[in-house]
């Protein structure tokens, strides 16, 4: 039996007491158990003796599981689009909208103000001019006519 640590002798006669009267005491596991037992933590203890089985083992989770599947579908991808041109990317409508709007050029009438601003605009000029030079009856009736003239730009 096992050596009883210092200090417990107390404790580990009683056990002992105790043992020697249970009456399992004699009962022992079958051989085949006990040699089941053996082997089995033997092959525990000891490593591995395949080492691609370990490498095997640990891409066998799931972040290199994960890998493995994008590279498998960018390959699988790559091969059906193989001869062809890749579809297009769709967009959502309004995305497909304010890509279009700010890839065109504007236009002259993205540029001309609205009928009313350029008629404020050019009354606005005149009446700067006329405050840095006097202007006679001829020419304010000139300006004003100008004004009066300004394209209209049309209603979108």
């Amino acid at each position: 039996m096992n050596q009883i640590p210092a200090g417990d002798e107390a404790r580990g006669a009683h056990l002992l007491a105790a043992l020697q009267h249970a009456p399992d005491r004699d009962v022992v596991p079958p051989a085949a158990l006990s040699a089941a037992i053996l082997r089995r933590a033997q092959a525990a203890a000891q490593p591995p003796r395949v080492r691609w089985w370990v490498a095997l083992d640990r891409l066998w989770r799931p972040a290199p599981m994960a890998a493995f599947g994008a590279v498998a579908m960018a390959t699988l991808i790559g091969i059906l689009w193989s001869g062809q041109d890749p579809p297009e990317a769709t967009q959502a409508p309004a995305a497909q909208r304010a890509a279009t709007a700010s890839a065109r050029p504007p236009g002259p009438a993205v540029l001309r103000p609205p009928p009313r601003e350029a008629r404020a605009q050019a009354e606005s000029a005149a009446v700067e001019a006329a405050a840095i030079a006097p202007l006679s009856p001829q020419e304010r009736a000139a300006a004003k006519s100008m004004a009066d003239a300004a394209p209209a730009a049309p209603a979108a």
